[in-house]
């Protein structure tokens, strides 16, 4: 039989072309059909080799089935399977088809007319082919959906997201972003940081971000004003990163901004206070850094992509709930906690206190040796509290020098007596920086919860008696 291999191979290829659409059924009765025409037999299939066993899931015939149903067949391609070559018995023909030299796949012919050599060997080569194109289009899926994961987590996050090339223009940002800014995205085209950030703030901004470029600094976070489209401004908290490497186009900035004006506006009210910002979005650029690279990396290996979004996503889980200096529960694991507790009472009557305790002159440790000695304190002093608390006692960085500690199924005198035990430890204890030796005091504020409390009185009642005690000899406990 004649055959203009030419032409087949175009028709083929052609057909391999628009597999990318398609399920991997609908493509392998493709191959099916194609093989089987080109060699005008009665009836074919193809079943994958899974494991050194056929794969029937994956069975598909063409032609007149009923010729394939005359004969049973387990023995030879069980000998197809051991020989890894063509069996030849009487009107059916079996030939094995390789990936990398392992077999995968076998393509049953019956023909009433002998096939030739040079016409098996073409068979061969479109299967092997058309087979490499599967797994292709099954990886190339695969990338598909780990993008939509990755661009859904990015646009879904709860703080506002961009890169930015070093020049400052804007390349990509998420909906959180924008809305901060009250831009739309078509309308934020061509912008460039600049255009957005307040005067004064910039030349910080820009110092920062050379020293960050120059690779002085892994990353680094500060407060700066945003101009909005109606020209008003509005505080954000920004941590920058820089991300570079060959699969890039060219090096990126990214930021992670969130947005403070509620910690601004309650610093302007309470004046004598130290500054309460909390710094809980330097390691989540870390994390994002981490997501950007999986995806990068996504062309290489599905598997590698998977498993970074699983550790970019409980990064982000952690940090959620966790105050990145101290390491103790934050603000908002806190006020979980508290409620939790709240319903406990109202159904079982179960007693729970909390203390919110504050160092004494904080302000002037910082003053004095500066804020690194300061954050070194603070962490210091969160593992010395930890230590003195029992395992189910809940332990949270307030805010600043504040700290907010949650006592379950304690009653107020007791809860005093933690606080005065706590006092005791803190005014013995000696503190190391560099070469020097601090010692600090701390005022403490206890209240427990009583009916007709809520989580807001509850709060306000301690933080009352901790301003009182702040405003008498401070380093003593009141309720």
């Amino acid at each position: 039989m004649d055959v203009d291999f030419s032409s087949e191979w175009i028709r083929f290829v052609n057909k391999l072309n628009h597999f990318h659409d398609q399920k991997e059924d609908y493509n392998l009765s493709i191959i099916l059909d194609h093989l089987s025409v080109m060699i005008s037999c009665q009836a074919s299939y193809l079943i994958k080799v899974k494991e050194d066993k056929l794969d029937w899931s994956t069975y598909k015939v063409w032609g007149d089935k009923r010729l394939l149903l005359e004969l049973s067949l387990t023995a030879l391609h069980q000998e197809v399977i051991e020989k890894g070559q063509k069996i030849c018995k009487d009107n059916y023909k079996l030939l094995p088809i390789y990936n990398h030299n392992k077999l995968v796949m076998i393509f049953g012919v019956y023909s009433d007319h002998e096939i030739d050599k040079t016409l098996y060997n073409h068979l061969e080569a479109m299967a092997e082919i058309g087979y490499q194109r599967l797994l292709k289009n099954q990886i190339i899926q695969q990338l598909r959906t780990s993008e939509r994961i990755f661009r859904l987590t990015f646009e879904q996050a709860g703080s506002g997201m961009c890169q930015t090339t070093l020049d400052g223009k804007i390349k990509f940002a998420n909906s959180k972003f924008y809305e901060m800014i009250a831009y739309t995205e078509i309308e934020a085209m061509g912008l460039r940081i600049k255009d957005l950030t307040y005067p004064e703030d910039w030349e910080k901004d820009q110092v920062l971000k050379q020293q960050l470029v120059n690779k002085e600094i892994p990353f680094f976070s500060m407060e700066k004003r945003y101009i909005k489209k109606d020209g008003s401004l509005t505080w954000v908290y920004i941590t920058v990163s820089l991300m570079e490497g060959d699969a890039l186009e060219e090096d990126i900035l990214i930021g992670v901004i969130q947005d403070i004006n509620s910690q601004k506006e309650l610093e302007f009210y309470r004046k004598n206070q130290e500054k309460a910002l909390e710094n809980i979005v330097k390691e989540r650029t870390q994390a994002l850094v981490s997501v950007n690279k999986a995806l990068i990396d996504a062309h290489k290996t599905k598997d590698l992509v998977i498993e970074e979004l699983k550790e970019a996503k409980k990064a982000l889980e952690i940090m959620a709930v966790e105050d990145p200096l101290t390491h103790l529960y934050n603000r908002r694991y806190m006020m979980d906690q508290l409620s939790k507790e709240a319903e406990r009472f109202e159904r079982y009557e179960t007693p729970f206190t909390i203390i919110i305790c504050d160092i004494d002159y904080f302000k002037s440790i910082n003053d004095a040796y500066g804020h690194n000695c300061g954050d070194q304190i603070l962490v210091s002093l969160s593992q010395v509290l930890k230590n003195a608390l029992r395992k189910i006692d809940v332990l949270s960085r307030w805010g600043g020098e504040e700290y907010l500690i949650l006592l379950p199924e304690v009653d107020l005198e007791a809860g005093i007596f933690v606080a005065n035990r706590l006092r005791e430890i803190i005014e013995k204890r000696v503190f190391h920086y560099l070469d020097e030796i601090l010692h600090l005091t701390m005022t403490f504020g206890v209240a427990s919860f009583k009916t007709g409390d809520t989580i807001e009185t509850l709060i306000k009642n301690a933080d009352d008696a901790l301003y009182r005690g702040k405003n008498s000899n401070k380093n003593c406990v009141m309720s």
